[in-house]
């Protein structure tokens, strides 16, 4: 059996060969109008570079598949060239512009979810217009307590501050800084908690993969 999952791990591990394309976390300007959507009640607006993000809240009620907060991308026609699935009961769904370091276009947008604490966060990879949903990171970070504090909670906190983002070989991997705790399925029944460096993301051949070493 140990031989077996040696194997497995080393399938699906990060590709070590090829040219390491990296993401960095930009800045985006929320803006103070609204955009006027279909069947969408606009509570924040981003602006970057020639894209627009918009999240507001679905007010379609036939479509119960995407009730609560929806993501809206707009190009610099004002034309929608994608719609999220609704975020259900979530509080928030907030995105970040993740951009890479050889293509300016190639963006990588995590949106974040969650309500008292982190849900975790949906990842999409946006490229010449064409949006990608890669898939759900069901994580959170257990954030270290600060020495002033006099109350420390080990609630699942937003992973956005920890994330490191990489692709080789047509694969993306989304890690964790090292020295940290995550918690897998914060506030499931199942929640657990294991060390960052022994835990991250990866995208290849159209599946969103858990690896846990």
């Amino acid at each position: 059996m140990k031989v077996l999952k040696v194997l497995i791990l080393t399938l699906i591990s990060f590709s070590t060969f090829g040219q390491t394309e990296y993401f960095e976390r930009v800045e985006i300007k929320e803006l103070k109008s609204e955009s006027n959507i279909s069947n969408l009640d606009v509570i924040h607006s981003y602006e970057f570079e020639d894209l627009l993000f918009v999240v507001g809240h679905n007010t379609d009620n036939n479509d119960v598949e995407n009730i609560g907060l929806r993501l809206c991308i707009l190009n610099d026609s004002n034309e929608i060239i994608f719609k999220s699935d609704g975020q259900q009961d979530s509080y928030y769904f907030e995105p970040h512009i993740f951009q890479s370091s050889t293509e300016k276009d190639r963006l990588i947008i995590i949106g974040e979810i969650g309500a008292e604490y982190s849900w975790g966060a949906q990842a999409f990879l946006l490229e010449k217009n064409n949006v990608i949903e890669l898939g759900s990171m069901d994580v959170g970070i257990i954030e270290k307590p600060v020495e002033k504090d006099d109350i420390y909670f080990e609630t699942p906190s937003r992973i956005i501050k920890y994330l490191e983002i990489e692709s080789k070989n047509n694969e993306i991997k989304f890690s964790f800084k090292k020295g940290e705790t995550l918690a897998i399925n914060p506030g499931g029944d199942c929640e657990r908690k294991i060390k960052s460096e022994n835990f991250y993301f990866i995208w290849k051949e159209n599946q969103f993969l858990e690896v846990e070493n």
